[in-house]
């Protein structure tokens, strides 16, 4: 018996794992928001699949509920985390709302952080793999989402710190960075894809392949996608002044 934990689950990427996990004989514990999307999503992979699914309801933008949720993790013997929940706003940081900055930075930082850190002591005695979600915003800023990308670039700087510090416990940690992907997140967060963007979107369970191909195989990041990848590669050649003026020019464009 083998155990993955997957936030996040209800919808989007977070299903993708959902059903990749199963197929691989994972058991499952299934953590979101949404109870009747989790029970939906818990009957159809136990109409397909001959596992075992527990479900777990958690709003992981408040604190108390993320240390419940650690404390009924750590009763648990964990072989993979994927750490999926996160969420993000088109709005100047001048006008987005405290309350949305502070729950944004608890499901996309903090939350991530504190699940990883209950999760990897159980990791130690055979080993583990642990998958954080972060993004192609993690490379740059983003102006109309300046606290989301600064938010991904934290999931990705722990993501490889960690990594290096668990290597020798055979825990192996990546972050699987995304570009855009055909889940509701673009309307949650109430945003457009221009025609680039277009051009880098793939689907999730090709995104979340990706990411358990690269968790699996031990690499500490990821990005999905080769046009992705380029652009990545190319945001580094690319003078620092540079780059900021086309990620404003791109991000002024994408007002849903």
């Amino acid at each position: 018996m083998k155990w993955a934990v997957i936030t996040g689950a209800c919808g989007g990427l977070g299903r993708a794992f959902c059903q990749l996990c199963a197929e691989q004989n994972y058991d499952l514990i299934l953590s979101g928001t949404d109870e009747k999307r989790l029970i939906l999503l818990k009957q159809e992979l136990l109409g397909r699949y001959s596992i075992s699914i527990q479900t777990y309801v958690c709003d992981l933008s408040k604190l108390e509920d993320t240390i419940l949720f650690c404390d009924y993790l750590k009763q648990l013997q964990i072989d993979l985390l994927i750490n999926n929940a996160g969420f993000g706003e088109y709005c100047t940081f001048e006008k987005m709302s405290q309350q949305t900055l502070m729950d944004m930075n608890q499901v996309n930082m903090t939350s991530m952080m504190l699940v990883m850190h209950a999760v990897l002591p159980l990791m130690k005695e055979k080993g583990g793999y642990v998958l954080n979600v972060a993004s192609t915003a993690a490379f740059q800023p983003g102006p109309m989402m300046a606290n989301y990308y600064a938010t991904k670039a934290y999931v990705l700087s722990l993501s490889e710190g960690a990594a290096l510090e668990m290597k020798k416990d055979k825990i192996h940690i990546c972050a699987l960075c995304c570009g855009p992907v055909e889940t509701e997140f673009a309307q949650k967060a109430h945003i457009k894809h221009t025609w680039a963007q277009k051009l880098m979107m793939i689907e999730p369970r090709h995104a979340a392949k990706i990411g358990l191909d690269a968790v699996y195989k031990g690499k500490t990041r990821v990005v999905a996608g080769l046009f992705n990848r380029c652009i990545v590669c190319l945001s580094h050649l690319i003078p620092h002044g540079l780059l900021c003026s086309i990620m404003n020019y791109i991000q002024s464009k994408r007002q849903g």
